[in-house]
């Protein structure tokens, strides 16, 4: 059943605004991941560190304040009463996916054609779940500017490919990147949910962290004996991905509620393609190809969000 959607408390121009600081932070936490993801030689593993100095941060921050503890609690109530389905705070998992998408496929890619993939598959993802509503803040139909943003946003993702001439070695991690944009919308809407309840971000957040972190711990336990050359990095900066992560996770948590999933996540990737423009023309990777191509692709892409926020301003 549907119910009505909320009306905003916070002015859109804002709430636009926390969508683009939790992109860049999403683009920094691709870069670090990538980074650290070589340096070690395997992707698990880093993924592993990633969210392993996460967790660490959040717990240490729950130890020491009495809100987040409350937060737990509350949670844990309204699982014991099935007000919250146990479904939603697996959420943590698909952040680990996203992380592994990240370590895999935006090193071949380079962060702004990554950026791309992802959004295709939030704006695929986000007009569903928007549609039934899963973050808890009324179910928002699909109207005819949400479904020409989407269809722009996903043939921004595939006209990439084609017109760099690269499809059969692009496809892949371009295919990575676009379900880890449909996983992305819906943890996006799980982490809502969890919210909700707890009535704090830093609750959710570790509950979110922790059910991630048994997921690639058991993947890296299942692997030990295909790689034994790590190199455990030593560079702090190397680590920051848990603190862009924490970043990214805090925005997407607190703003789905007053977004929805769709426009939360072509706002979010709004920042994370600006962002990852910069840090590929800044710092390149091997894979990056930041051409005419891509930029047209990132335009399609911008002309989609453009299309979200005036469908926004209307309801």
């Amino acid at each position: 059943m549907m119910t009505a959607r909320q009306p905003r408390s916070v002015p859109l121009l804002a709430l636009i605004v926390g969508g683009l600081l939790t992109g860049s932070m999403l683009s920094a936490q691709s870069r670090t991941s990538v980074a650290l993801s070589e340096y070690i030689g395997d992707p698990f593993l880093g993924t592993l560190l990633t969210v392993f100095g996460g967790s660490v941060l959040l717990a240490l921050t729950t130890a020491f304040w009495r809100p987040p503890r409350e937060g737990l609690v509350r949670i844990n109530r309204a699982v014991r009463e099935n007000r919250l389905s146990g479904l939603w705070l697996l959420a943590g998992v698909g952040g680990v996916l996203i992380v592994l998408a990240q370590a895999i496929a935006a090193g071949p890619l380079g962060l702004a054609l990554f950026a791309v993939g992802i959004v295709s598959g939030q704006m695929t993802g986000g007009i569903t779940f928007d549609a039934l509503g899963i973050a808890g803040n009324g179910a928002i139909r699909p109207t005819a500017l949400r479904v020409i943003a989407a269809l722009l946003a996903v043939a921004a993702g595939f006209s990439a490919v084609v017109a760099n001439g690269s499809a059969s070695v692009a496809a892949a991690p371009l295919v990575i990147a676009f379900v880890a944009g449909i996983v992305s919308s819906w943890t996006a809407g799980a982490n809502g949910r969890v919210l909700h309840v707890a009535r704090n971000v830093v609750s959710a957040g570790l509950v979110n962290h922790l059910a991630g972190m048994v997921v690639i711990a058991l993947i890296v336990a299942t692997t030990l004996h295909l790689n034994s050359g790590w190199h455990i990095p030593t560079e702090p900066w190397l680590y920051c991905g848990s603190l862009f992560g924490i970043g990214a996770l805090f925005g997407a948590t607190l703003l789905v509620r007053h977004l929805g999933v769709l426009l939360l996540g072509v706002t979010t990737v709004t920042g994370q393609l600006v962002a990852g423009l910069a840090l590929d023309a800044l710092f390149p990777t091997a894979g990056t190809r930041t051409d005419a191509a891509t930029i047209a692709s990132v335009a399609l892409t911008v002309i989609a969000v453009g299309l979200l926020y005036s469908d926004a301003r209307r309801r």
